[in-house]
């Protein structure tokens, strides 16, 4: 498995599920991921997991854009973002590139 897959299912564990981000939250920054549209997503999902304690859902991720999150400020802009939000909104938890024992 490549640095990119683990790299992903980290955004779609922050972005998706609330227990992952209560129990390791505090231990990922947004800095961990490449500038662009993961780290955006993850700045993203950690100040909503912070600040309100939900996981981003489509309508969270528009309220965002629409009232001020910057995507650019982390290297990547408001298409990139939500292209990237699709994709892992879609993946699948059971498909083969899951890292061994993840969510276990």
């Amino acid at each position: 498995m490549s640095s990119n897959d683990t790299l992903f299912f980290t955004a779609y564990l922050l972005l998706k599920d609330r227990e992952f981000v209560h129990a390791h939250g505090r231990a990922i920054t947004p800095q961990l991921f490449p500038r662009g549209p993961l780290q955006a997503l993850a700045a993203l999902a950690l100040d909503q997991a912070q600040r309100y304690r939900r996981t981003t859902t489509p309508t969270v991720l528009d309220l965002a854009l629409s009232n001020g999150f910057s995507p650019e400020h982390y290297g990547s802009s408001e298409a990139e973002m939500r292209r990237i939000y699709q994709d892992i909104d879609a993946f699948a938890v059971d498909e083969p590139s899951r890292p061994a024992g993840a969510g276990t």
